[in-house]
């Protein structure tokens, strides 16, 4: 009976069993360690492509805002000082007359240049760029206005 309790306590597979389990243990900690690494980049990833889809939204429609502006002040009157230049679009002094081309929409910006083309205030170009709140995007949209006479030929009664 001594012979077989020595012998059992100086086994080596009882020696092997913990280390076995350690091995097993780390490679699955490294493993989930790795797993949840890589879903932590997946996932910042897809909040930055979020955030870049948001702001480009935001700077396209400040863009349009700027069209949607030039287009009204071209139907008002596009030369209100009458000193045969196109004004600026926006009035900020509440005077009539345009006095610059920059102007807040929402958290973004818009930049209108409004050109005469042909000289005789009925061809105009607008240029219109829609920035976002931080300034990371920016979209232009560019669009050609011709004025033309409703009634060309309308009788003088």
């Amino acid at each position: 009976m001594k012979d077989r309790i020595a012998c059992s306590a100086t086994s080596p597979q009882s020696g092997q069993r913990g280390f076995i389990t350690l091995v097993v243990s780390l490679t699955i900690l490294m493993l989930s360690t790795l797993v949840v690494f890589n879903v932590s980049n997946a996932v910042l990833m897809e909040q930055k492509i979020a955030n870049n889809e948001v702001r480009a939204k935001q700077a396209f429609e400040a863009a349009e805002a700027g069209i949607v502006a030039a287009q009204r002040y071209i139907a008002n009157d596009p030369d209100a000082n009458g000193d045969g230049t196109v004004d600026s679009v926006f009035d900020t002094s509440g005077d009539g007359v345009g006095d610059t081309n920059t102007r807040a929409v929402g958290t973004g910006s818009v930049t209108v240049t409004l050109t005469d083309v042909d000289g005789d205030m009925t061809t105009f170009l607008i240029s219109s760029v829609g920035t976002s709140d931080d300034r990371s995007a920016t979209r232009t949209i560019t669009q050609r206005m011709i004025t033309i006479n409703p009634l060309p030929n309308a009788p003088d009664n």
